[in-house]
């Protein structure tokens, strides 16, 4: 008996979408198309006997609107402090994002959502990658991330959000609806727009304000003396929860100087994070923000 030798095809391509390549061994395409539009391109499979070349014509769609822009909000992972989240998509479909927890603060980014995005009956897309931390030592720590991006389920807000999983801990952030919607913006406008001042139930106090943008400033003060600041964007979970919005208030771990009599200590505080909402009513002390007179 006797067989012939056979060399394994090789692959080539012409006039891909930018941001797409063939693998030349496999014949598997690459990457993530950077620019949408309808290609006519062409694909080479050759041997050292025979070659052979098929034209393809490749559509690449556009992001939907809901599926872009700045998504904020909160990762809560088990056994440890509440931080903030916040994950960007931009028109060519490049993700990147962090998340803050005590200690860390993660990074995490993506070429493109993942291969057939569209999951169920195409209300969301799926992102999948790991997520990166370098410590002060320079060493370098993973997590697996798994998104959806969540089609609004309530056109006249045109809210979408974000949801899932990063390592142990549960991901949901949402997008900025004032920036989408000129209902939304009148309502923001006309009832929230302000100074605030929440109280929680252990005397730490916060004082919040709100601008035409959506966008919130604040400056706290614990109970013990310590002292923050920071900024925030005013969310909301659902369309039917307008008259409710929230916004995430974080502090980082800190040590503090503390003087009694002619002793200084240092004490050291964990972060902290809380969500603080808005109502119209003025209510009490503990519960959602009032507004200042």
């Amino acid at each position: 008996m006797t067989c012939e030798s056979a060399s394994l095809p090789k692959y080539a391509a012409s006039t891909l979408p930018a941001g797409v390549s063939i693998d030349k061994n496999t014949g598997a395409f690459t990457g993530a198309p950077t620019k949408t539009g309808t290609f006519k391109a062409k694909v080479t499979a050759s041997n050292a006997s025979t070659k052979k070349t098929l034209p393809i014509t490749i559509k690449v769609l556009p992001l939907p609107a809901w599926a872009k822009g700045s998504f904020t909000g909160l990762a809560a992972q088990t056994g440890v402090e509440t931080g903030p989240a916040t994950l960007t998509v931009g028109a060519n479909g490049k993700i990147s994002g962090k998340v803050s927890l005590p200690g860390t603060n993660w990074t995490f980014t993506a070429s493109s959502f993942d291969a057939g995005g569209f999951t169920g009956d195409q209300t969301n897309l799926a992102i999948t990658g790991k997520a990166k931390y370098v410590d002060a030592k320079k060493r370098t720590s993973y997590r697996e991330f798994a998104f959806a991006v969540n089609m609004p389920t309530n056109g006249t807000w045109n809210l979408s959000s974000v949801t899932g999983s990063f390592g142990d801990a549960d991901y949901a952030a949402y997008r900025r609806i004032w920036d989408d919607s000129a209902a939304a913006t009148r309502e923001l406008e006309a009832n929230w727009v302000g100074s605030y001042k929440y109280l929680t139930v252990d005397e730490d106090v916060l004082r919040l304000q709100i601008k035409k943008t959506g966008a919130v400033t604040w400056t706290g003060y614990f109970a013990n003396g310590r002292t923050f600041s920071g900024s925030t964007t005013l969310l909301h979970e659902d369309a039917d929860l307008i008259r409710t919005p929230f916004a995430i208030t974080y502090a980082p771990a800190a040590a503090v100087k503390v003087k009694t009599g002619r002793t200084t200590a240092t004490i050291k505080y964990p972060a902290f994070c809380d969500t603080v909402t808005f109502q119209y009513d003025m209510p009490a002390p503990g519960s959602p923000a009032e507004r200042s007179k």
